[in-house]
Formats: C-alpha cells, structure tokens, sequence
C-alpha cells in the first residue's frame, strides 16, 4: 500500500508482486498486518459486520476469507502456543462487546474467527498490545488521560506496562510510565516488543518538557530486558574446565581443559587480540577460531614451562565486534605427556590503540563443553539457544530475585532433565512434546524464594519417555519477573 488505495503483497525473497486489491470508494482503512502464515489483515474505518467494515482476512492473493472483528482497534498477530495464527485485539470500538468482556485485549483465533477474552480494563485507560513471535506472551501498554493521584482512586493497571500470557492465566507488571500533556495520543507509551520477546521499548516524559523547557512533543523511549539469553553472564555450562589458582598466572587463576571439543569463547570489540595461557611439558593442541573460522593450530607445549605466554596473536582486524575461539583437540605431540590447554587471560587493542586485558573469568569469556551444541534457528529467544544429550552436561543461572524460569525448546526428539535450585533438587521436567514443537516454552518456573541471590541449574539426564525419538535437552533463556 502506498497510494492509500492499492493493497498487494509484495514477496521479497522473489522480488514480486501479488493481485491488488483496490479499496477505492469503501470508506478508506487505518491499517494493514501481514500474518504469520502470509495473510493479510486490514482495519478498515466503517464499524460493523458488513464487507469493508471492522477487520477482514484475506489471503496473499488479497482474496476474502472472512471478518474477525466488528470495528478496529489496536492490534497485533502472532502464533497462539498451539501453533495456530491470532489476533490480539483491543474492543474498545465494538459497538456491541459482552457485558463481561469491555474495554479488553481479545483474542481471534483467525482459522474461524473464534474469540477468547484475555483481560478487561477500566474504561477510564486506552491500550496498545503487541505479541513477539510465538514466545506464549504478550504486552499491553496502558494509558490515563487524566491526572491520577496514588493518595486517591487508581484503577487497576493504569498507566503500566504489562506482559500477559497467550491464555491470560498469568499477568506480569512490569513498569510504571507517566506522560504529560494529558489526553493525547502522541504521548501514550505505545509498547513495542522484539520478535524474539528479549527486549521491549515504550515512550514516557514524566512531563519534563514544562520541567526543563523542553519542546511541547519531547519524549523519552525506554528499554527492557526481558530475558537472559544462554550465552550472557550470568550463565555458567558445566564442562571439563578447571580453575587454576597460582600467582603465576595472570590475575593469579588460570581455565586448563584436556577434554576434546571444550571451547572458551572470547566476544571482543577491536583491531587485535593475544591468547594468553600456560605451557609446559603437559600441554597438548589447540585449534584457534576468529569469527568463525578456523584461523591455525596451535601447540602449546613447552619445556621448560612458561607463565602468562602469548599462544595466539593477530592484529589489523577491521574496527567492530569479533570473537575468538580456543578449541582443545585432545591431540599432544610425541614429547608432551598430556593434552591440557589453557586459558588464562586476553588482550585487546581497542579501536582507539589502548591495550586491555581480560582475565580468564570475565563475563566476556565463556566456556563449552563439546555436550552442548548451538542451534542458531530463528525461532529461538536471540534466534539461538544450546542443546545437549550427554548425562550430566548442565546449565547454571546465577540470578537475584525470588523468581525465575527456565526458557527452552521441545519436540519429538526432546528428553528429560533434572532441575536444582541453590544446589537441592528440585524433580524432572520431561521436555517431549508432539505432534508441534513448541518453541521458546516455559519449561519449569520457580517461585516463592527468599530475596536475594540463588541458582537454578538444568542438567540433562541422557533419558527420555517412550514416545520419544531423541533425549535432547534444550536451554533457550532464562527469565526473572520484575
């Protein structure tokens, strides 16, 4: 659409150009969405149950299907967990809505219209919802008009961000926000979430522009994390690296491993980088990877032994992000009498030419275990999560809260785990799940916790039920309420 009359699908991996529709003299639309599965929705103006009136479907070839809804409103479509295509709709323009469902978020099952009222507001707020893909939630941003004072009547949920589930069995209340003027649209917080569900934005100004002389349409946009993805800090993966703690090393420890395949993966911004690790008479082969690629092979044998020797170095990097790969082989030559390599510590040279370095344990390095694999599909939480199958491989979360969930991924090739908080046992969770997959589920939530620190670790079992094909163990992210 780009006269505010023609209406086509345009296929950007075929770069074509599907039958238009042309909505001339029906009364003009507000707004278009294109649907997971490539249909096409369009808000058209008039209100009712007529052609042209409410929100219709059509399909890619602008085809009608069918109305889901009577009159527009704020909107959004994603996958409901069943798999099916929905539309999360905000009522408030229904002429006729049912006496216990006004001023809600519904949800239009798109196969046949069927209509599930998730969450009623006080009609004295407007929302907006918007649904990441397939993540089982979705986020609802609301708004006062008028000026609401905590010392007098607030009703509930004004002006808040929220996360509610798909099935509106769980709300989540995530922040405040407060905008002046009053009563305009240009100052609603108007939430935004990425598809992937880790990040959400909204606009406040806590009436700052008449505080600070600002301009009259001067706003804030706020970011929120929602979700520590499998390879942030503060996640751990078990694995055969050790801690070594001599002063001879830099920062006085050092991370040897001998087992084949257990990489320590360093995420870097500059134009040079130096492994920096140990050697001596027991020190086998490395292979080193930049961005990637596998750049050498590296033998870190040496007698007599060296502390703090550079083992890798390359310079003139283009300026950016990069990451370098330690991999131990489980290979020595014929004079070592073992295969440990180690890791103690990275320097970099920044794009501005001064040298830092990062020890061993910093957050920008972390460590794998050949158990545990990456699958970068774009289903997943950050479009990347980590499975493993091997007894005993296990993912640690080191949070601050009195909450937290486990994010992953099932299938027909999904096995079982066992689940431990702050070092006690916790049960099984059997991750099979068929016919569908189910992408981006909450596999096990605690809950009810002291504040403060505490872990919850996932360990795979190597087992699975009968009905399933595999025992893999999926770890996508991790999440804790605010």
């Amino acid at each position: 659409m780009g006269d505010s009359r023609d209406v086509f699908v345009y296929e950007i991996s075929t770069d074509t150009k599907g039958p238009v529709l042309d909505t001339g003299g029906r009364g003009g639309f507000d707004n278009l969405f294109i649907t997971p599965d490539d249909n096409v929705l369009i808000g058209w103006y008039a209100r009712g149950n007529g052609r042209y009136q409410g929100v219709e479907l059509y399909d890619k070839s602008m085809t009608f299907r069918r109305q889901v809804a009577p009159a527009l409103g704020h909107m959004d479509v994603t996958r409901d967990i069943d798999g099916e295509e929905v539309l999360l709709w905000i009522n408030a323009g229904d002429l006729a809505p049912p006496v216990d469902c006004q001023n809600a978020v519904v949800k239009i099952r798109l196969s046949d219209g069927f209509r599930t009222c998730l969450i009623t507001f006080d009609w004295s707020q407007a929302q907006h919802v918007s649904a990441p893909h397939g993540s089982g939630w979705f986020f609802v941003s609301t708004y006062s008009s008028a000026d609401l004072s905590p010392l007098s009547s607030w009703p509930k949920y004004a002006n808040e961000i929220l996360q509610i589930r798909l099935d509106g069995s769980e709300v989540r209340r995530l922040a405040h926000h407060r905008s002046r003027p009053f009563d305009g649209y240009n100052y609603t917080p108007r939430v935004a979430v990425s598809r992937d569900g880790s990040r959400l934005v909204y606009s406040s100004n806590y009436g700052l522009q008449a505080l600070l002389g600002n301009l009259s349409g001067y706003t804030d946009a706020y970011l929120i994390g929602l979700r520590f993805e499998e390879n942030e800090a503060p996640l751990w993966y078990s694995c055969d690296w050790f801690s070594n703690r001599l002063g001879l090393h830099s920062g006085g420890s050092a991370t040897p491993a001998m087992t084949p395949h257990a990489q320590a993966i360093f995420a870097f911004t500059g134009t040079s980088v130096r492994w920096i690790g140990y050697r001596d008479e027991w020190s086998g082969i490395a292979y080193v990877y930049l961005d990637g690629e596998l750049k050498t092979t590296v033998d870190t044998f040496a007698s007599p032994a060296q502390p703090q020797a550079a083992l890798f170095s390359i310079e003139g990097l283009p300026a950016g992000n990069h990451t370098l790969a330690v991999e131990v082989t489980g290979d020595r030559n014929s004079r070592s009498r073992g295969s440990w390599v180690w890791v103690d510590a990275f320097d970099v040279v920044s794009d501005d030419g001064e040298v830092v370095r990062f020890e061993q344990d910093s957050p920008a390095v972390f460590y794998y275990h050949c158990p545990w694999f990456a699958s970068g599909l774009v289903l997943h939480s950050g479009g990347r999560a980590v499975l493993a199958m091997e007894a005993r491989a296990q993912v640690g979360f080191v949070f601050t809260g009195t909450a937290a969930s486990w994010i992953g991924y099932s299938d027909q090739w999904s096995g079982i785990a066992n689940v431990y908080v702050d070092g006690i046992f916790q049960g099984e969770v059997d991750t099979y799940s068929a016919p569908y997959y189910q992408a981006q589920a909450v596999m096990y939530t605690v809950s009810g916790l002291p504040p403060g620190t505490h872990t919850l670790v996932i360990e795979a079992t190597g087992r699975k039920n009968l009905a399933s094909a595999g025992t893999w163990v999926w770890v996508d992210a991790f999440e804790i309420p605010p």
